[in-house]
């Protein structure tokens, strides 16, 4: 019996209820039904309005999504509905269904006159006006984006740009300094090349010159220490001369 009656209230929910689908956890006060059919007076949309406004309201207040804060505090009135008969639910569902039966063809009929072309001498001189007003709007507004999308890309590129070329002139003077730096240690390198060469060429030369200098002051020495060594015994016999002759006066 209970699970008879829990079944019985279920059904009694909206399908947002009924089906756990989104919905809004508050609604604007201004909330309006739109009419489909400019045939209906603002009285019948205004009683339309409120009633959806009061069974959104109820389900946001009475059943809202989990986990979703409210936007505003709960107020009693908002979660309270006329209790309204089952059988006057189901006879106002059957009216319903009974206008909503022939929807699907109205729309195909529709879809048909959409999608079937029609010929350019049917078509009044107003339609043509009216057909190229609105590409001419469509166009304007495809310009204007464009427009804005091109002024945010150019500002973008712009930043870009800067950026390049900001590190195009450091790298450029770091390119140049190096440069500088390679032909100086070219320019060393050639000359030391050019030192080094001259240097193996008179090398020879100078040790020749070394050793036959080397070789005259080896001969010098030898001329010398003999000049020495002749001195030597000059003075040694002298001076066994002079003691040999002063001996007798003694």
């Amino acid at each position: 019996m209970r699970i008879e009656e829990a079944e019985l209230e279920m059904h009694r929910h909206t399908k947002c209820v009924q089906l756990d689908l989104p919905r809004l956890n508050a609604i604007p006060t201004s909330t309006l039904a739109i009419a489909a059919n400019p045939s209906i007076s603002e009285a019948v949309l205004g009683l339309i309005s409120n009633e959806m406004r009061a069974l959104m309201l109820c389900d946001a207040r009475k059943y809202p999504v989990p986990d979703i804060p409210l936007l505003r505090p709960a107020h009693p009135s908002d979660a309270q509905l006329d209790d309204i008969a089952d059988s006057f639910l189901e006879g106002a569902k059957s009216l319903v269904d009974e206008e909503m039966s022939n929807m699907p063809e109205v729309i195909r009929g529709l879809y048909q006159q959409l999608v079937e072309p029609t010929e350019t001498d049917k078509v009044s001189n107003a339609e043509w006006i009216e057909k190229h007003q609105l590409d001419l709007v469509s166009r304007r507004e495809l310009m204007a984006e464009e427009a804005t999308r091109a002024t945010k890309i150019e500002k973008k590129l712009g930043v870009t740009l800067g950026g390049y070329q900001a590190r195009s002139k450091t790298l450029d003077s770091k390119i140049a300094e190096a440069y500088k730096a390679f032909e100086q240690a070219k320019l060393n390198s050639e000359a030391f090349g050019t030192l080094y060469t001259a240097e193996q060429v008179i090398i020879p030369a100078r040790i020749e010159k070394a050793q036959a200098e080397l070789r005259k002051v080896e001969t010098r020495e030898s001329q010398l220490q003999a000049a020495y060594q002749e001195l030597i015994e000059r003075r040694n016999a002298l001076a066994a001369a002079v003691a040999s002759s002063s001996s007798p006066n003694r």
